[in-house]
Order: structure tokens, then C-alpha cells, then sequence
């Protein structure tokens, strides 16, 4: 018999995995809008910058926002706010209005990311969050498959405007399961004025720890620069699958369930034999295979070498991702997370936007195979000299 508080935690699940869809059929169609319309891989990766941006945007006044509203009415506003901007997208065919909409959809997005860890962390006991996140990766990775399995399989009947619209609904039907969920406590905070004073001492704080725990920091560091390397190179990849490899629409979609799908395999290994994996290994091993990945799928010539190439990048990622995040979590301390964190980000966030666009502007000189490659390879030499870093200094990485 199911309980209040497990049919909460199946509604906020429901709710959650019906965003993640969504998310991957708007990803899918919008790529594909903007590519049809343009034949520009550049204009992809001006979209690929605008979550960077929205990041920066809002990481310094959301916070004190979520604390002293109704973050379920917050969340509530914000999927709806998302459904109507969405809902305008297909009406244009100006490519500045579809960026200007599609900023104010990465805003929300940010500030609901953020509203969403906060509601989680505040509804589920601490004795099940372990179990949640779990259940919570688990339905990310079949969302990952679903998107584009749903996504190609629309664009097979319908058009992508057509598939944008598709999205809307899948908005508004996880606002109307956020209403169902309780109200969570609003935090009393005092003084959440953000002053310079306040914002410099932050700083000063986290550049003591990072002087203090060095190598903490630069494993972090390299978490952060997977981060925008593989938004970097993933920027042109709608672009090289449509014009180098010539997928259509519905192959394109097919690809991305099959990334999908390597998710799904990699996180049920990386989960059954997760006591026999060191975070030196799953770091190590699993950031330098998933570059591999990226450069055999930019060799690519025909549509199976893709379809393996992308399957492989799927199945290595959640190890490197499982590894990192494991890693910093155990690490570093709870109570400045939250500043590392928002601190770094800001490195983060200006790193993706001047990687993404400088490949995104090479797209335009060169060949998009050949910025593939070279991103690749780049990312590959990055991931070697990680492995070198973990494994030379193996004895002092923390476990």
C-alpha cells in the first residue's frame, strides 16, 4: 500500500522524468530548426552558449530568490513560463527571436535547476536521498533513450515546428504534477542581502580551501574542463551528423536513443560492480575512453561507425561523470559546496561560451570534420594528462 509520503516521491519521479523528455525532444527539434533554416553550424553554437550565459545570468541573485519564495508555486510558474516561450518558437522564423526566446526558456531552466535540488533536499529524509538519486539517474538515463526515440519517431509524422509545440504540452503536464506536491519549508534566512563585501569574502574563502586542499582542487578543475569540452565539441555534432554523415531527421533522432542507450548500459554496470571501481579508475579511465569516443565519432564515415561511436561515448560517460561527482562530494566539505560550487561555475559557464564558439567559428573556416577531430584530440590529450596526473600521484588521491 503506498503511502503519502511514497506517492509524493513518485509524483515529484513522474514529474521529473517527464521533464527529462521533454528537455531531449526540444534539444532534438531545435537543433534541427535552426539547422534547416540556417545550414550553419555556428548558429548551433550560439544556442549551445546561451545555458552558459543564463548560468551566469541568474547564479547570483536565484539563490536568494528560491529562499524566500514557495519554491512548488516557483516551480509551478517557471514550467509554465517555459511552455508559453516554447510556444512561440515555431511562430518565427527570425533567427534573433528564436535566440531571445530560447534565452528566457535557459533562464528559467537555470533557476529551476537550482528551485528543484532545493525543493528535492528539503522533501525527501536524508535516510532516502541515496536511494532517490539513484532511482533519479536511473530515469534521466531511460529519459535519454525515450527523448529521441519519441523525438524521431515524431519527426517521422510531424514536422519540427510541430515537434517544438509536442513539448509544450509536456511542460504543462509536469506543472500540473508539481501542483499535486506538498509545500516544503521556507527557509528563514537572515541577511540574504548579496553585497560585494559578502561576495568577496566568499571568494577569499574558497581560494584558501583550493591553496589549502591543492589537488582537491585541480581534480575539480578537471572536472569542470570535461564539462566544456564535451559542450564544446557536442555543439557541432547535430551539424556533422546532417551535413557530413547526410542523417536525416529521423536517423538523427535514432542516433541520440542509441547515446541514450549507452547511458543506460554504462550506469547499470557502473551500479552492479560499483564496490570494485577506485574514483582513480572511474576518473581516469572512464574521461580518457570517453574522448576516444568523441574522435572515433568524428572519423566517422557512414552511419554505423556513428551509431558505435556514440554508443561507446554513452557507455563511458557515466563512469567519468559517476567518478567526478563522487569524488568532490566526498571531499569537500558541505558547508562551502555550495560557494565552490557557484564560484567555479562562473569559470565554468566563460569557458564553455569561448570554447563553443571558437569551434563554432572554426566550423565556418574549416571543415566541420576536421574542428571535430581537432576539439577531439584535444579533449583526448586533456583526459591523458589527467590519467597521467591521478596515476602518478596515486598515492596521495583520496578514495
Amino acid at each position: 500500500m503506498l503511502t503519502l509520503k511514497k506517492t509524493y516521491i513518485l509524483l515529484l519521479l513522474l514529474g521529473l522524468g517527464i521533464s527529462n523528455i521533454g528537455a531531449w525532444i526540444y534539444l532534438i527539434a531545435l537543433n534541427l530548426k535552426i539547422f534547416n533554416q540556417t545550414q550553419s553550424a555556428l548558429s548551433i553554437a550560439i544556442l549551445y552558449t546561451l545555458s552558459p550565459v543564463a548560468m551566469l545570468v541568474v547564479s547570483f541573485w536565484a539563490g536568494s530568490l528560491i529562499d524566500r519564495l514557495n519554491i512548488r508555486k516557483m516551480m509551478i510558474f517557471l514550467d509554465c513560463f517555459r511552455a508559453i516561450c516554447i510556444l512561440f518558437i515555431p511562430t518565427t522564423n527570425s533567427l534573433i527571436g528564436i535566440y531571445i526566446l530560447s534565452f528566457l526558456v535557459q533562464l528559467s531552466n537555470a533557476i529551476f535547476t537550482t528551485a528543484s535540488t532545493v525543493y528535492i533536499t528539503k522533501l525527501i529524509p536524508v535516510n532516502e536521498r541515496q536511494k532517490f538519486n539513484s532511482l533519479k539517474i536511473l530515469i534521466q538515463s531511460c529519459g535519454a533513450i525515450l527523448g529521441p526515440i519519441i523525438a524521431g519517431v515524431l519527426l517521422l509524422f510531424i514536422s519540427t515546428n510541430q515537434t517544438i509545440y509536442f513539448n509544450t504540452c509536456i511542460l504543462l503536464f509536469s506543472a500540473s504534477i508539481i501542483y499535486f506536491l506538498p509545500n516544503v519549508q521556507i527557509s528563514q534566512t537572515e541577511n540574504t542581502d548579496l553585497s560585494f563585501k559578502v561576495i568577496k569574502k566568499d571568494f577569499l574563502t574558497i581560494v584558501m580551501y583550493s591553496k589549502k586542499n591543492h589537488f582537491i582542487f585541480v581534480i575539480y578543475c578537471f572536472f569542470l574542463g570535461m564539462t566544456i569540452f564535451m559542450t564544446a565539441i557536442d555543439s557541432i555534432e547535430a551539424a556533422f551528423s546532417k551535413s557530413v554523415i547526410d542523417l536525416t531527421d529521423a536517423e538523427y533522432g535514432f542516433l541520440l536513443s542509441i547515446f541514450g542507450t549507452g547511458i543506460l548500459l554504462g550506469s547499470l554496470i557502473n551500479t552492479l560492480f560499483a564496490k570494485y571501481f577506485s574514483l582513480s579508475f572511474l576518473i581516469g579511465i572512464g574521461t580518457l575512453t570517453t574522448s576516444i569516443g568523441y574522435i572515433s565519432y568524428y572519423s566517422s564515415f557512414n552511419f554505423s561507425h556513428v551509431l558505435i561511436s556514440m554508443l561507446f561515448i554513452g557507455f563511458c560517460l557515466p563512469f567519468s561523470q559517476t567518478g567526478f561527482i563522487t569524488f568532490y562530494q566526498n571531499n569537500i566539505p558541505t558547508s562551502i559546496l555550495g560557494r565552490f560550487q557557484s564560484i567555479v561555475g562562473v569559470v565554468e559557464a566563460i569557458g564553455i561560451i569561448i570554447f563553443t564558439l571558437t569551434l563554432g567559428y572554426l566550423s565556418t573556416l574549416f571543415s566541420l570534420r576536421l574542428v571535430g577531430i581537432i576539439g577531439s584530440f584535444l579533449f583526448f590529450l586533456f583526459s591523458l594528462f589527467l590519467f597521467y596526473i591521478i596515476y602518478f600521484k596515486k598515492k596521495n588521491f583520496p578514495y
